[in-house]
C-alpha cells in the first residue's frame, strides 16, 4: 500500500545532520522515492554513498528477472572495480541503456545498513529527491568514471583461470536454488546459459554431485 504522500513526514532538511546519497534505477522523473524492495526483511530504498556504485545499479544485467546481478567491488586504491567474467560484458550489460540516478539529501540517523556494506544505506521511508541525474547511455558515463580515475574496469582478457574460478564458484554458491535449477528456462538461467556456459556446467555438475 503507497503512503498518503501529504500526511507522510519525508526525509529531509528538517534535521541538521544529513549526507547525500544516490540511489540507481531505469525508472525515471520520481519526485520521491518509495521503499518498494525487501530483501532484508522489510521493503527499503537501496542507496549508495557513491554515485558510481548508483549508476551501476540503473541497469539490471538479467533485465524481466526479478533477479538481480552485478559483479563490483572495490580495487586496493578503494575504486568501484567492476569484473567482466565473460567477453565484453559491460557494453552488454550497459551498452545504449538509459538511467537514472537520484541525489537525496537524508537524515544519517534515519537511514540503516543490514547489508553490511560499507557504501550501503537503507531507508525504510519515503525520501525526497534533491536532483536527477539523467544518463542517455550507462556504458559511456562508467568510461567516464573510468577516465576519471573513480571506477575500474577488470576486463575478462585480464583474467586468470584462478581469478575466473573465484567468481564462478560466488555466483554458483549465490544462485538461489529455490528459483533456478540447471533444468530452468527462465530469464536468468538463459543469462548465464548462454554467456557463461563453463560456469554453467559446473553449476551443473555441482547439483548432480549432491
Amino acid at each position: 500500500m503507497s503512503p498518503n504522500i501529504k500526511k507522510t513526514a519525508f526525509m529531509g532538511h528538517n534535521h541538521n545532520q544529513y549526507m547525500k546519497i544516490y540511489h540507481g534505477s531505469n525508472i525515471g522523473e520520481l519526485d520521491i522515492l518509495l521503499p518498494r524492495q525487501a530483501d532484508h526483511g522489510k521493503p527499503y530504498i537501496y542507496f549508495s554513498t557513491n554515485i558510481v556504485v548508483a549508476t551501476l545499479y540503473t541497469v539490471n544485467a538479467v533485465s524481466g528477472s526479478g533477479l538481480y546481478w552485478f559483479p563490483y567491488g572495490f580495487d586496493k586504491d578503494g575504486r568501484v572495480e567492476y569484473t567482466e567474467v565473460y567477453p565484453d560484458a559491460l557494453r552488454d550489460v550497459y551498452g545504449d541503456k538509459k538511467g537514472f540516478v537520484y541525489e537525496c539529501d537524508v537524515n544519517e540517523k534515519t537511514l540503516e545498513n543490514p547489508t553490511h556494506i560499507p557504501c550501503a544505506r537503507l531507508s525504510s521511508l519515503p525520501v525526497k529527491v534533491s536532483k536527477i541525474h539523467n544518463i542517455n547511455n550507462v556504458y559511456e558515463r562508467l568510461l567516464k568514471y573510468k577516465n576519471e580515475d573513480k571506477f575500474s574496469l577488470e576486463e575478462f582478457e585480464t583474467l586468470s583461470d584462478k581469478k575466473l574460478q573465484f567468481w564462478y564458484k560466488m555466483m554458483i554458491d549465490d544462485f538461489p536454488r529455490d528459483k533456478i535449477s540447471p533444468e530452468s528456462d527462465c530469464i536468468y538461467a538463459g543469462f548465464f546459459k548462454t554467456r557463461m556456459p563453463k560456469m554453467w556446467a559446473q553449476f551443473e555438475k555441482s547439483i548432480h554431485e549432491k
